[in-house]
């Protein structure tokens, strides 16, 4: 906990430390904190979807189909040797990314395609000079090929639209109406606390009593209670769909959502969590190819909000176990609909002669060779799992992971610094949180509101280190550990290791 604190409040004398003085004027919002935004926004962005297409309903029936400039449509194949070679193309390339010499009409549509979405209104709002949002980024890149509907018009509308274009983008999603930080405070002691003429318990009570009615008259915020989006979208993502097979669905928000069903129904879906202020400049590049969607789900998305724990709306408290997230579903073994770490790019690698190092302390390296087996440049995260031997359904829990960027045909050996102290248990003194030791810490966090926290969640690794009293430690739960190293949680194509703990 000490740990913990020291880290939390060190950051924070840091910020204060580098804000002062206060910078210009003219440095807020420049021209390099927009790039950085910019590129932010790109790095966390997660491509959940992208399946193959027919050539463009907008081309004559005896054209040869227009291949998008850096699409890569097969996944990695290997000689005999083990090491990788270019996969073949295909008629049919995946939708993303668009050429943006050759796509014709794109029509945007969906009430949050021109809205500065830029997430909670609590204690972390923020004011920008200025917003760029997803129509408007697209039009910056593709002028009057851009086309888009009243957001107040009804469904036909709008799928007419997505009907004579050539690719449709829904911009759907969630706002500060429907989570982040709750603005109604359920306790007087809440309001108390705020001091002045709210310290006295009357004046607190009535507060209260003030806040509980604009809670029902409005949501303001908080928890979910539904992970699935608003009904609307439901229904305008399924019309624009089966109306023009070329559909990309960007979905804002900040934390896990249902997606299913209608994303089996549409050829491509984006995560843009909350992109912030350089947001709708961020995604038009992505989908054109610009950048590549560098995010990986530090949440998982299950396929049903039955698949996770129930919730007691009404319990004023609640205990919680080991068991959540990617963790829940592992051990149920229920599949998820995109697992913890999931992210795809727009090319295709290969990994192959895994070495698992010793154990130092509690840390060891994973060594493993990766190469870029497709046809443009790309960025791939490793991930490194451990699983503990004799458990029923084999549950993971993330070790580390790290990124490495290669251009097409390129290899490189990438090392990952892993942490085994999610494979530990506390002993001895006071508990520090139990057997598991804070295992697979950050499976199943809420974090991801802002792009660029998409990149495989592993901070916390021991979450609950240095709980307990100095007479306790740590031990390893079983004198070795397996160890998969992929592209996601339960990658059926993890390279398999071993790492001795003992």
């Amino acid at each position: 906990m000490e740990r913990a604190a020291r880290r939390l409040l060190g950051a924070q004398l840091r910020l204060a430390v580098r804000a002062r003085p206060a910078p210009a004027a003219d440095v807020v919002a420049s021209a390099a904190h927009r790039a950085l935004a910019r590129e932010v926004a790109q790095a966390g962005t997660v491509l959940l979807r992208n399946e193959p297409v027919a050539a463009a309903p907008t081309q004559p029936a005896d054209a040869t189909p227009v291949m998008p400039a850096h699409a890569d449509d097969a996944a990695p194949t290997t000689r005999s040797s083990g090491t990788p070679t270019l996969p073949p193309q295909s008629p049919n390339a995946p939708l993303l990314p668009l050429d943006p010499e050759t796509v014709g009409r794109v029509a945007v549509v969906g009430y949050l395609a021109d809205e500065a979405n830029l997430g909670d209104v609590g204690s972390s709002q923020v004011h920008p000079p200025s917003t760029v949002s997803v129509l408007a980024g697209l039009r910056e890149r593709l002028g009057d090929r851009v086309t888009t509907v009243d957001p107040a018009a009804d469904q036909d509308t709008a799928v007419a639209a997505a009907r004579e274009a050539e690719v449709a983008v829904v911009v759907v999603g969630l706002g500060p109406k429907d989570e982040g930080e709750a603005m109604v405070a359920t306790e007087p002691e809440t309001f108390q606390a705020l001091g002045g003429m709210l310290r006295h318990r009357p004046v607190a009570q009535l507060a209260k009593v003030a806040m509980s009615l604009a809670g029902r008259l409005t949501r303001l915020g908080g928890d979910r209670r539904d992970l699935g989006l608003h009904p609307m979208d439901v229904s305008l993502i399924r019309a624009v769909g089966a109306a023009n097979p070329r559909t990309v669905v960007v979905v804002i928000g900040g934390g896990p959502m249902v997606l299913a069903p209608w994303d089996s129904e549409v050829a491509a879906v984006v995560l843009a969590w909350y992109p912030g202020m350089e947001g709708g400049r961020a995604i038009a590049d992505l989908l054109l190819g610009d950048a590549e969607p560098g995010g990986r789900l530090p949440v998982v998305l299950p396929g049903r909000r039955e698949d996770l724990p129930a919730v007691d709306w009404l319990a004023r408290s609640v205990e919680y176990s080991a068991w959540w997230g990617q963790r829940w579903l592992d051990r149920n073994g229920v599949p998820a609909a995109y697992p913890f770490g999931f992210g795809l790019g727009y090319t295709s690698f290969w990994m192959g002669e895994l070495e698992v190092g010793a154990v130092s302390g509690e840390r060891f390296g994973a060594k493993v060779h990766v190469a870029n087996s497709g046809r443009r440049r790309g960025k791939h995260v490793v991930q490194v799992y451990g699983l503990l031997p004799g458990q029923e359904r084999p549950v993971r829990v993330l070790l580390g992971f790290r990124g490495v960027e290669l251009e097409p045909g390129e290899s490189s050996f990438v090392v990952v610094e892993c942490s085994i102290r999610p494979l530990l248990r506390w002993v001895g003194g006071r508990s520090g949180g139990g057997a598991g030791g804070g295992a697979g810490a950050g499976h199943g966090a809420g974090a991801g509101h802002g792009a660029g926290a998409g990149h495989g969640a592993g901070a916390g690794h021991g979450a609950g280190a240095g709980h307990g009293a100095s007479a306790g430690h740590f031990e390893p739960m079983a004198p070795t550990a397996a160890v998969e190293v992929g592209s996601f949680s339960g990658d059926p194509d993890a390279l398999v290791g071993v790492v001795d703990l003992s």
